[in-house]
């Protein structure tokens, strides 16, 4: 698996993460463990995506806003 990083050294593990998956935008925290950087998601009823081919971090987030009716 291949790591990039749009940003360089700036996204850290625990950081949420905008991240192309084998071609495939997703928003998850960045993590890492023995075998290697990974995306988790924030539900844990959701399994961890660990890519096939490329990962790569396109942005960082770095706020939200959420409108309720």
């Amino acid at each position: 698996t291949a790591y990039a990083s749009t940003y360089g050294n700036i996204d850290r593990v625990g950081d949420i993460v905008v991240a192309i998956v084998d071609n495939e935008f997703t928003l998850k925290y960045l993590a890492q463990d023995k075998r290697g950087v990974y995306l988790k998601a924030g539900n844990p009823a959701y399994a961890p995506i660990r890519p096939q081919g490329r990962l790569e971090i396109f942005g960082l987030v770095t706020g939200s806003f959420r409108k309720y009716a």
